[in-house]
Order: C-alpha cells, then structure tokens, then sequence
C-alpha cells in the first residue's frame, strides 16, 4: 500500500507528485496516456502569468501570486529556460483607453507592478507592431516558459526521491473501505492507498464521480487554437484588455522565439486530442499580420489546440473531504501552469492538516535540492536535443514523448 495516489499526470500532478515526495510521503501518479503532460497541459499558451488581472481574494488569485514568485525563484535557480518578454496591455480605440485606469488599478489592489506607456514609448519598445495604438500598459514580470520541460522536471526530481509515475493506467472504478481506497484500472489493475487525489483536470468530474454521486463541478471544456510563425518580431507580449471569459488573442514570442497568436474561446465537447479548423487558424493568421504587418505573405510553421478545464465556477475548485480520505483539484484553468507549485504546496497542507499520521521526513535542504536541480535541467536539455525535441527519459530509462507543440516546434528549425 502507498500513502498517496495522485490521480492525473499534468503540470498540477507532476508539481503535486514533486512537492509529497520531497516531504517524504510515498506517492504514486497515475496518468491514463502513455505519457505524462497528455491533456491540457499540453495546449497551453506557455506563459507564466503575474496575476495583474486576477479576482482579488479569490483562491486563484492568491496561489498565481504565490506560485509566480515560487516560479521565478526556481527557474533562476536551477537553468530552467524562460524568456522574460514582460507584456504590453494595448489600447487599440479611446474607448479602450479609458479602461486602462481600471487595469491599473486593479494590479494595483494584486500588488503587481505596471507601468503607463504612451504611444511614442510603446514604438520605441516594439517598432514592428502596428500602428495605431492609443497606449499601453506594460506588466514586465509576463514570462514565457517551455511547458514540457517544467512538468518534465517536476517529475524527474520526484522520481529521485522515490516517488512512483504509472502511465497507460486509466482509473475506472474506485471502493473507499478501512480507511483506504482501492483504484481499479480499465485493463484490470488495482492499487491501494491511504489517500487519493484527484488532479485529472479534464477529466475530473468523471473522477470525482467515483468518489460521489454528488458532483461537486461539472467540467465545461473551452477550446482555445494556436498558430505559430517561425520568429517573432515582437519584444513583448501584445495583449488586449481582458473579459470576464477570456484572456483574448495574444501575440507573443515563445520561450524559442517563435511568434505564438491565440487563444482562442469557444466551448467544446472535445476533452481529447482536440481538432483545428481553416476558418479559425485563417482568422489567427489576419490577426497575426495585422498587428505585425512585416510577417507579409509568411505562412505559420504550425498550429495547435489546447482545452482548459473551465467549470460553471470562476474559482478553482480545491477542497479536502477527510472522512472519505480524498482530495479534490479541480477547475484548475489557464493559470495552472503558473500556480502549479503553490497548488502543490497547498494541497499537500490540506493533506497534513487532514492526516495527523502523515508520515514524513525532514525536507531536504533546498541548497541540495537547488544543486539536484540543475543536474536534472542539464539532463532535460541533452536529451531535448538529442532526442531532436521529441522526449525525455526518466531515471530509469522510461521515455516520455513531448506533447507540447511548443517544445516539439523546435525540431522543425
């Protein structure tokens, strides 16, 4: 029997899988794909958000601001690549000038810096972007990350530390009995454990399903579609001001220094390996071009899909419920990248706030943990490139294919 099952193989798992194995728990993950980072986090945007725009008080809120200073400080400690572009929030209409005052503000109440650009500076940061533009705000914390290789380091350093990671295993049926749960899988396998949790992200209320027949959230898929260009023009990030659904269609440059335009918004029944359409890539392309007339005639290198686990909330879903020794994670939309950590950390106090029997050890000191960390983003990067960009290996020689466009891009320049 292992203490923790983790339910779920994306960012937020493998961070989860990270955080319980340092402390000691003997965890195991569970990823129904044959390889890790296979559902919404392989579609996501890349980008590691400062929270400027956030509900304030809300649990998200709270956990990006957190997990982005937890981000930053691990990514400058261990060599994992970033591009630090820092954003600017552009006002296109007079109309959306005015609105720059309420964004200001409401960083502001976030406690994330942003600075008021006129138009003269924004064309002295970004002599490529189109004309036309009434002003800006510039939020310079906006980073680009490579989205395969982070989840790929959270469970490599998991791994070290004796955490388990079980693919093609598929949770099908679960029984709650003596204080532990039995997971059963669809070919036939079982698993015991003291406590479950549930990181399936777009398939989480069918998880959770196995727990209740009251279904805490219902997972509303939104489809958002990509394309990209093979190099950006573009220093920043160009956004535009944000709804209360979406983030809107950004222009940005990647973690690689490709041209990256969306995402898009539309609600979809697909949770797996979702499609593209002309009409919506051709629509990217024109805003592409648009907003970065020197890109002329050039075609994207590729385009993709990505779908957020949106639910009929606007707040992550994260609650324990101890009497059935099970956590719940979910509603985890496009921010789980950047929260992923704060996530972990605390789902894992709710686990020890929850089980006083908790076994655990002393953490090991985060100066051997820093130096650890370096080894393995050394290892990431020779075997990125020797794998020409298309996986990584485990510690134990399991190879786990790259299911991020935007790390696959590379092997096609």
């Amino acid at each position: 029997m292992t203490d923790v099952v983790i339910i779920g193989g994306g960012v937020v798992g493998c961070a989860l899988l990270r955080e319980l194995a340092l402390s000691g728990v003997r965890c195991t993950l569970l990823e129904k794909a044959s390889s890790l980072v296979s559902g919404a986090s392989s579609g996501n945007s890349g980008m590691l958000h400062t929270g400027f725009d956030s509900t304030p008080g809300t649990l998200e809120q709270r956990l990006v601001k957190k997990g982005y200073e937890k981000l930053r400080t691990l990514h400058n400690a261990v060599g994992l690549p970033v591009n630090k572009t820092g954003a600017l929030l552009t006002a296109w209409t007079d109309e959306e000038l005015a609105k720059l005052d309420e964004v200001i503000q409401r960083a502001k109440e976030n406690d994330v810096r942003v600075i008021r650009l006129s138009p003269e500076q924004i064309h002295k940061r970004e002599p490529f972007l189109s004309p036309g533009y009434k002003g800006a705000i510039l939020v310079e914390g906006e980073w680009t990350v490579d989205p395969f290789l982070l989840p790929m380091f959270y469970a490599l350093q998991a791994s070290l530390h004796d955490a388990k990671i079980l693919t093609n295993w598929e949770v099908s049926r679960a029984s709650f009995s003596n204080n532990s749960w039995i997971l059963k899988s669809t070919n036939g396998q079982q698993i015991q454990c003291k406590w479950a949790i549930n990181c399936a992200g777009l398939f989480g209320d069918r998880v959770e399903s196995l727990r209740t027949k009251n279904i805490p959230f219902n997972i509303l898929p939104r489809k958002g579609q990509f394309v990209v260009f093979k190099s950006s023009p573009l220093n920043h990030m160009i956004l535009p001001l944000p709804t209360e659904k979406t983030k809107g269609i950004i222009v940005y440059p990647s973690i690689y220094g490709q041209l990256v335009v969306g995402p898009t918004a539309t609600e979809t029944e697909e949770r797996e390996s979702p499609s593209t359409d002309k009409e919506t890539l051709q629509k990217l392309r024109e805003i592409a071009k648009k907003l970065v007339p020197s890109l002329g005639t050039e075609d994207c290198l590729v385009s993709y899909a990505g779908v957020r686990p949106a639910t009929e909330f606007k707040d992550y879903q994260i609650c324990a419920h101890p009497k059935q020794s099970w956590i719940t994670v979910g509603g985890i939309r496009s921010t789980g990248l950047t929260a992923s950590l704060s996530i972990a950390e605390y789902v894992a106090s709710l686990l020890t706030h929850n089980w006083s029997e908790l076994p655990q050890k002393l953490r090991i000191p985060e100066s051997e943990l820093v130096e650890e960390g370096k080894k393995i983003v050394s290892l990431l990067k020779q075997q990125s490139v020797s794998h020409k960009f298309q996986g990584v290996n485990s510690k134990d020689g399991v190879f786990y294919a790259a299911s991020h466009p935007l790390h696959k891009v590379q092997a096609r320049l």
